[in-house]
């Protein structure tokens, strides 16, 4: 399947594990958030400065507190007046590089963190187009629910049969991109596993910078270049997780599962051939997949994304279909584009999709 890149540092994509992760927790050295200011104060949307005896960690930061009160409340729902999502950028993205602790923004309660100060003037421009949230879940009439388990099944025998899709352990995608700058060349590799039903390894290297994320046994592990792992919070979880359930394998197989829905959405068609739109959620993620009439074979995918920043529609056509290990009928490419437009960057030298590859258990670090 071809990945298409369009930031170097956002690519979130689902990436399979280069090497082992030695089960080492790594807990960053804490640092002063918010230049001292009190995080409880900032979210009623005052500026008081903290005091040095009134403080306490959460994650990678520590926080100032002006009074003992706003300390007990910070420590009652520290998800709800601590930083966001980690720290990440939040105009880039979950897993896209970190803000600065100095630089913050205040939306509907909550603080965010930019890498510049660009990003946090785009973010202020319009906070919606930048926020990440569970999708709606699809609804619909009973006869479209019903309607809708028909596609499911149409589009399960479309892969080879509902009991090939069970059957599948694993799936590696890798897709590597060179990049030319002043001369010289940058390879940049992006590997994908989705150990199914519901663990997802990431991992990403550009020159001599890597990184990786692992998703199994309810929680996201980051894992630095030295393989030393630091647990990531509940907020960046989620994202990572619907980003998993946006792949038509993994969806489909979470179909017997309690909170899986899916709901026809009527005819449509994709480069000329006929399909059956339906809306599935799992987990909230919300994806419309399109079903060829004739084969079942899913043609394309649409959700909303950033794209490539901005929250927008982003649409995966699928193509060279072809049958594989276990009778398995999966796509070898896909063209992807952002609110209707092409991405501008380069496109992949090499892309591969392989199934049923060996799962080293230390890909998932103390996972069950």
């Amino acid at each position: 399947m071809k990945t298409t890149t369009h930031n170097l540092k956002q690519l979130i994509g689902l990436w399979l594990a280069l090497t082992a992760v030695t089960e080492v927790f790594a807990d960053p050295s804490p640092v002063i958030a918010l230049s001292g200011f009190d995080p409880v104060a900032l979210t009623q949307g005052t500026e008081t400065k903290g005091k040095d005896e009134l403080q306490t960690t959460r994650g990678r930061y520590r926080y100032l507190f002006a009074s003992a009160v706003n300390k007990a409340k910070f420590e009652s729902a520290p998800e709800k007046y601590g930083i966001q999502l980690d720290g990440y950028c939040m105009k880039m993205g979950p897993l896209s590089g970190r803000g600065s602790p100095e630089r913050w923004f205040v939306s509907e309660g909550r603080i965010y963190l930019f890498a510049s100060e660009s990003c946090r003037n785009s973010f202020k421009s319009d906070p919606a187009a930048f926020t990440d949230r569970a999708d709606a879940p699809a609804t619909g009439t009973d006869a479209e629910k019903k309607r809708g388990k028909e596609l499911i099944e149409h589009a399960l025998n479309g892969l080879g049969g509902a009991d090939k899709v069970d059957a599948l352990k694993s799936v590696r995608w890798e897709a590597i991109t060179v990049y030319e700058q002043e001369g010289k060349k940058t390879e940049m590799r992006q590997t994908t596993t989705a150990a199914l039903p519901d663990r997802l390894r990431l991992d990403y290297s550009y020159g001599d910078f890597r990184e990786g994320h692992a998703l199994a046994s309810g929680r996201l592990l980051e894992i630095n270049a030295a393989d030393e792992a630091t647990m990531l919070p509940e907020d960046v979880y989620e994202c990572v997780r619907r980003k998993l359930y946006r792949e038509p394998l993994a969806l489909l197989r979470t179909r017997n599962q309690p909170g899986f829905v899916a709901v026809a959405a009527g005819p449509g068609e994709i480069k000329g051939a006929k399909v059956d739109w339906v809306n599935v959620s799992y987990a909230g993620a919300t994806s419309k997949l399109a079903v060829e009439s004739a084969s079942g074979r899913i043609l394309a995918v649409v959700y909303r994304g950033r794209a490539p920043s901005t929250m927008g529609e982003i649409c995966k056509v699928y193509s060279d279909f072809k049958e594989m290990e276990g009778g398995l009928v999966l796509p070898q490419n896909s063209d992807v584009t952002y609110d209707g437009k092409a991405p501008s960057s380069p496109k992949p030298a090499s892309h591969s999709v392989a199934l049923n590859v060996p799962i080293e258990p230390r890909l998932f670090p103390n996972s069950n």
